[in-house]
């Protein structure tokens, strides 16, 4: 899976655990991510390792870093006493209507780790 698809990927989990109600921070996505790959098998290509919390992706924390270079993510601070949420961007939209195939072939696995 190359860069973008792997994006495509990741900001559609984003929307969609947003639209379920997640705060939708790194951990969440962290984890979103393991079990997106581990349990269900869409080989998004991060490394693991077991951490303080659980387990932990340095390949995929430089992810957000890499989305919001690109415009497709930015960090929502409204909060006080969070951290930030990881919103996907318009321009995140764009990209996932250039990967159709790619969504759809992994769109039953999102949809279940999201909800």
């Amino acid at each position: 899976m190359d860069r973008l698809q792997r994006a495509a990927i990741l900001t559609e989990l984003m929307d969609q655990l947003r639209s379920r109600g997640s705060w939708c921070g790194e951990a969440h996505v962290q984890k979103a991510v393991y079990f997106l790959e581990e349990v269900l098998g869409v080989p998004a290509g991060f490394a693991y390792i077991l951490y303080k919390n659980g387990p932990y992706s340095f390949d995929l924390t430089s992810g957000p870093t890499a989305l919001r270079i690109d415009f497709l993510m930015e960090f929502d601070h409204r909060s006080p006493g969070y951290g930030p949420t990881l919103v996907p961007t318009d321009t995140s939209k764009q990209l996932r209507a250039r990967y159709p195939k790619t969504l759809a072939r992994h769109s039953r696995q999102i949809e279940f780790i999201a909800s």
